[in-house]
């Protein structure tokens, strides 16, 4: 956490992408992504959110690029408070997300919306789950199911 106030975070840290499926899928590939993301209350249990990343590969591949940025921005409404059992926090938000590939000589930019929801599951964890739906061509997928288990340190 770089900065935190009771209406506005910034927060700074990184994500690892282990190498598991299939290298034609994107997968097969070690990826580190340090990020930066800012979230703000707007009022009402309602929060905007947005962020960047760069997807840096470890080795070179002729099937995905070296390096990508990465953009988000989310809205989203907090229903519960954060202390009711079984579904604290319980939110649920849209996100946009743009991943644009800094080394290809073709155009690879990617867009897609993803609606989802979030809930305290405990302590510093969290379980988000959402439907990434792409809205570029060509067409990667038609959607993408998410579920992660967001545990802060």
């Amino acid at each position: 956490m770089l900065l935190e106030t009771q209406d506005l975070s910034l927060s700074a840290g990184a994500g690892i992408r282990l190498p598991t499926g299939d290298e034609a899928t994107g997968g097969d590939v070690w990826i580190v992504s340090p990020q930066l993301a800012v979230w703000h209350d707007i009022g009402n249990r309602w929060s905007l959110r947005g962020g960047v990343a760069a997807d840096l590969r470890a080795e070179s591949s002729a099937v995905a690029p070296d390096m990508a940025l990465i953009f988000n921005a989310a809205i989203s409404h907090t229903v519960t408070d954060h202390d009711q059992i079984p579904w604290g926090n319980f939110t649920y938000y849209l996100a946009a997300n743009v991943k644009v590939d800094l080394d290809s000589s073709e155009d690879h930019t990617f867009v897609s919306l993803t609606p989802g929801v979030r809930t305290h599951v405990g302590d510093n964890a969290f379980l988000v789950t959402g439907v990434e739906v792409e809205l570029t061509n060509p067409d990667v997928f038609d959607q993408r199911y998410l579920l992660l288990l967001v545990v802060g340190f």
